[in-house]
């Protein structure tokens, strides 16, 4: 049968990659707030090298297809990657 997370040995789960990302959706609605929520993903993207070595997660960011470029730019340097994702219709919304 299959093993719960209470059963599963250490190796085992220590040897899958873990991913933490964060699709934007169709949010936000400005660039400005776009290159500030960017500014502080970077941010902490720098600092969690640093600050714990050992927190062996990977991190992906995937904006909205109009903030790619100033997304990408702010992330450059840092261990979060850049996703990217597909269109919706609706002006606004979590689609």
């Amino acid at each position: 049968g299959k093993l719960s997370a209470n059963e599963r040995s250490p190796a085992l789960v220590r040897s899958r990659t873990v991913i933490m990302a964060g699709n934007w959706k169709m949010n936000p609605a400005t660039l400005q707030e776009a290159r500030e929520l960017a500014a502080l993903i970077a941010s902490a993207a720098r600092t969690s090298t640093q600050d714990k070595p050992g927190f062996d997660v990977e991190v992906a960011v995937i904006p909205p297809h109009p903030f790619l470029g100033l997304v990408g730019q702010q992330l450059d340097g840092t261990a979060a990657r850049l996703g990217a994702q597909d269109v919706h219709p609706a002006a606004k919304g979590a689609f």
